[in-house]
């Protein structure tokens, strides 16, 4: 069997379970999660530096922060009666929410995706975890205790945008905000 892989190579099934780069389906030498039909983009280590550096660009066209309108983020951290707690979905190579477990040390920061980012544990701040979790499966798993939901750039692969909404809507405390950000047809701005 002819190992090369080219354009034509098959994309095989991936397990669920995946840590390693090594344990992703290849095709152009890239990795891909097949299990997520809809995200259509590498899995691997490559498009995570992609990722990272996309953060870095969107963090510079909000004026330096993780989110537009950083006077209502921060009302929904500060009116937290409880821990706060502050869900990334789609966190990717988990840059944001990292970003956020060094900005907001009282907070609870998970990262879910359908691969989990290679970060080591002495790579990221304590307060910061990554969870297995598909935004088009899982969403009703989560409890309402969230402060912050974040979704950024994920809407090409969310199958049904208004179920998600109504889940991000159930899964926030009173007082908690959804910060969604997306890229329009025409350019990559977030709005």
């Amino acid at each position: 069997m002819n190992d090369a892989k080219t354009p034509d190579s098959p994309i095989h099934e991936a397990d669920f379970s995946i840590k390693s780069e090594s344990a992703l389906p290849k095709s152009y030498n890239r990795g891909f999660a097949k299990h997520a039909r809809l995200y259509d983009l590498p899995t691997d280590t490559d498009e995570h530096s992609r990722l990272d550096l996309q953060h870095q660009a969107i963090r510079t066209a909000l004026g330096g922060s993780n989110y537009p309108e950083p006077g209502l983020v921060e009302k929904a951290l500060t009116n937290a009666d409880e821990n706060v707690n502050i869900l990334d979905v789609g966190t990717g190579s988990g840059a944001w929410a990292i970003d956020m477990a060094n900005r907001c040390p009282q907070a609870n920061v998970l990262g879910v995706d359908v691969v989990l980012p290679d970060v080591p544990e002495t790579g990221r701040p304590s307060n910061c975890h990554f969870k297995l979790a598909d935004v088009n499966k899982d969403m009703d798993t989560f409890e309402p205790v969230y402060d912050i939901v974040h979704w950024r750039l994920v809407e090409a692969a969310t199958a049904d945008t208004e179920l998600f909404f109504h889940e991000a809507a159930r899964i926030l405390r009173p007082g908690g905000i959804l910060i969604a950000i997306g890229a329009n047809a025409v350019g990559n701005v977030p709005y």
